[in-house]
């Protein structure tokens, strides 16, 4: 289905994709960020 669409429309949905897979498994559950803040002291 998404192979037959525009090639504009269909890397922008890959280029969301990727990015959200970037964003929500870095910044998923369980992310703390004062345990980063406060690592070195």
């Amino acid at each position: 289905m998404l192979a037959k669409q525009n090639l504009v429309f269909r890397w922008s949905i890959y280029y969301m994709l990727i990015f959200s897979i970037i964003v929500f498994g870095f910044y998923g559950p369980g992310y703390d960020v004062s345990g980063f803040i406060y690592q070195n002291f």
